[in-house]
């Protein structure tokens, strides 16, 4: 991650990747092959560090299926690096997600006879992964900058400083931004309630 914000070595890569990005629009042949060659180690190195070894090939290959089904919806005005970083994220969280709701059902299924006090704790696993798919289901609703900044912040952990350096943008903006996401959250996570209520 480091070289992504305002070095100029990093802003020469945005720029190569741009070019890239261009091209592969523009339908050249091999172009998509030389921007995922740019990709590939970058993208392998953030979701290696948040999924297990095991699940590191198959997450960076939907990153890129992702990647180059949303690639005609990237918007020229924000950085490609961090819209591939959000995408990442996003794969990352669903596979870390998946294995979690695995280890729930085969807990599940290894608790033959009900102990004092587990109809609580299950209900309590209910209740909170109620709540998780109504805030995922929120975010889906959200805008791309506000899943983006919300994404790295709070599926995958990243602190101020690296969402500012990634984004190349001050931290004390990132922090705005990450305020003003969270605030069309909780409006759209309202609304969706009200909608269920009526």
């Amino acid at each position: 991650m480091q070289g992504q914000g305002g070095s100029g070595r990093g802003r020469r890569r945005e720029d190569r990747l741009r070019r890239l990005v261009r091209r592969v629009r523009a339908g050249e042949d091999g172009s998509w092959e030389c921007l995922w060659h740019e990709l590939e180690p970058v993208v392998r190195a953030w979701v290696r560090d948040v999924v297990r070894s095991a699940e590191v090939d198959d997450v960076v290959q939907e990153v890129m299926v992702q990647t180059w089904k949303d690639l005609p919806h990237f918007r020229e005005e924000s950085q490609f690096t961090t819209w591939v970083y959000a995408i990442a994220a996003w794969r990352a969280y669903w596979a870390r997600r998946k294995r979690a709701q695995q280890r729930v059902r085969l807990e599940g299924l290894a608790a033959t006879m009900p102990r004092d006090g587990a109809s609580r704790s299950s209900a309590d696993m209910v209740r909170k992964t109620n709540l998780r798919d109504h805030i995922l289901a929120g975010l889906r609703r959200l805008g791309p900058d506000d899943r983006q900044v919300l994404a790295m912040r709070y599926l995958l952990d990243r602190d101020y400083a690296e969402i500012a350096a990634l984004m190349s943008e001050s931290e004390a903006a990132v922090r705005q931004r990450c305020l003003r996401a969270r605030r069309r959250l909780r409006k759209r996570l309202e609304l969706d309630s009200e909608d269920d209520g009526a």
